[in-house]
Parts: C-alpha cells; structure tokens; sequence
C-alpha cells in the first residue's frame, strides 16, 4: 500500500508529494517473535478483562506479588515516535496490598484503625518523633508508619477482628443506655458541688472526706446535706 504525505518546499507557493511504502505479511508465513510473551489482548478489551497495569494498582494500594506474571500483554505505539513498548498487564486476585508509606499520629490509630491504649501498647514506639511547634516545651508528637501498622493488623487478624467485634458490643451498650449514663454522670458532678459547701465534709488530697457518709454516698442527692455557714 502507498501512502502519499505532502510536505512545504521553502518556496512556500510550492507543495511536494513524497511517498511512504507500509509492508504488510501473511501471519502463516512468521514466526513466534517472543515464546515467553504472556497472552496479547488488545487495549480496548483490557477493562472488559478487568486487568490493570502497574500504575493502575499503585493508585488502589495494590502491587504484584514476587511470583505473580502477568495475565496479558497490551502493545503502546507511538506513531509520532516510531517506538513501541508490551505493557505488563495484572489481575488484582494476583496481588497483594502494598499501600504507599506515610506517617500517622496516636490520634489516627484511635479514630481510623480504633485501636485502644493497650493496642498502641503491643504496636510498640513510634517510627518517628517531632517537636510539637505549637507547643516546643511539650511532649514530642509520635509517628507510627501506616505500613508497618497495617502489616501488624494483618499478622493479628482474628485477634484484631474479636477486639472489633467486642469494642461493636461495648458501643451498643453505651448508646442503649448513655441516657441513663449521663444522667448518673451530672449527678455526681451536681452532688460533688454540694459536697463542697456542706457543712459535714471537707476536701482532702484523696478527695471529698464527709463525716456522716465516711464510707461514701449511697442515695444522691444526699439527705444530709447543710450549707456551710463561714464564721466572720
């Protein structure tokens, strides 16, 4: 086939012709070129199959594992360039989770992994620690590296869902009952403030020392209770 391509003489009133052969073969006539080469498809099919290049897993916090080939091959042409290249394509059943590496605070482990102090506690220290700009004279702000933490999740997988599954109960209990358990909390913060003004009790290091409750109060609010009068 003969293809025709015009291009500018430097006499811009002038336009030359040039022609370009395109060979073309009979597929009986060749040879394999690469026997290694994995399955070729084609690009259009490429998300009909599901596949995905590497770039394509890195933004889903995927990568191919060390013995994983891949599934297929696509070829890239650049025409302008003349140059083409086999991208490697993968299946994500083949790989595994290989998130990108940053650093997260204390405050991060509880609220995204929720993971208690004793968790934290088994996690060990922090991979990093920086001055508190805020504060430079306080305590350092630890960085524990999302990596290392999501493997140490995945290495205590049962043990970490049970904990899941016991911290789910715990909420349901305190949502079925925070009305009462907020109602007991004022109470106390209510009934300390007349403690503090009673004329029985008085308030030490260990707390609130009351002499006709000594052991402690069973019914609030306290029966007993009488204002202190401050002498002149």
């Amino acid at each position: 086939m003969q293809q025709h391509n015009f291009i500018k003489h430097p006499d811009k009133s002038i336009e030359c012709q040039i022609c370009k052969w395109t060979w073309f073969y009979d597929i009986e006539n060749c040879e394999v070129d690469n026997p290694r080469l994995p399955p070729i498809v084609q690009w259009d099919d490429v998300e009909t199959l599901n596949l995905k290049t590497i770039s394509q897993l890195k933004k889903i916090n995927l990568a191919p594992s060390e013995e994983t080939t891949p599934r297929a091959v696509a070829w890239v042409w650049d025409r302008n360039k003349e140059w083409g290249v086999w991208i490697p394509l993968y299946h994500e059943d083949g790989c595994k989770w290989n998130p990108r590496d940053n650093y997260i605070t204390k405050f991060k482990l509880q609220a995204v992994y929720l993971l208690s102090r004793g968790w934290i506690k088994q996690l060990g220290k922090s991979d990093k620690e920086l001055v508190n700009l805020r504060f430079p004279n306080g305590p350092t702000i630890k960085l524990y590296s999302r990596q290392r933490v999501e493997k140490f999740l995945a290495d205590h997988a049962e043990e970490y869902a049970e904990w899941l599954d016991k911290r789910d109960k715990h909420i349901a209990i305190f949502e079925n009952n925070k009305d009462k358990i907020f109602a007991k909390r004022n109470a106390i913060k209510e009934q300390t403030k007349l403690c503090l003004k009673c004329a029985s009790g008085c308030s030490l290091e260990k707390g609130i020392f009351c002499a006709i409750h000594p052991m402690g109060l069973l019914d609030m609010p306290c029966p007993d209770f009488k204002e202190r009068v401050d002498s002149v």
